[in-house]
């Protein structure tokens, strides 16, 4: 669990700091390493109050733990995803795909030919 509580942390300080600014990394990683502490804290919490043993405590705790790294994950790759650029990279590759499209042929009509051959 505590791996990968760190990689959670790890991808948050990726998608989220400046890397030219070691006091943003550092407010970055003790801001999510106290939330994600806070809300693994809570998850024992509640799977002790409703009487559950402590190996089912362990396995929550580690499933929790598990969903947010891949959470953690999906949102660093949407937080690229609107990049600047990634916006131009986008913009390119729709360029060079109207360029290649035959005139009076539906830019549909060419995917679907391409994606047959």
């Amino acid at each position: 669990m505590e791996a990968a509580i760190g990689e959670a942390v790890q991808i948050a300080v990726a998608a989220g700091s400046d890397f030219t600014d070691p006091a943003d990394i550092a407010e970055v990683t003790e801001h999510n390493e106290t939330m994600l502490r806070a809300e693994q804290d809570q998850t024992v919490a509640d799977a002790r109050a409703q009487g559950q043993t402590e190996t089912i405590v362990a396995v929550w705790t580690q499933t929790w733990a598990e969903r947010r790294v891949v959470e953690y994950r999906r949102s660093a790759l949407a937080l690229l995803r609107r990049t600047a650029a990634a916006e131009a990279e986008a913009r390119q590759a729709y360029g060079t795909a109207l360029r290649n499209q035959p005139l009076g042929v539906p830019h549909s009509e060419m995917i679907g030919k391409r994606a047959r051959q």
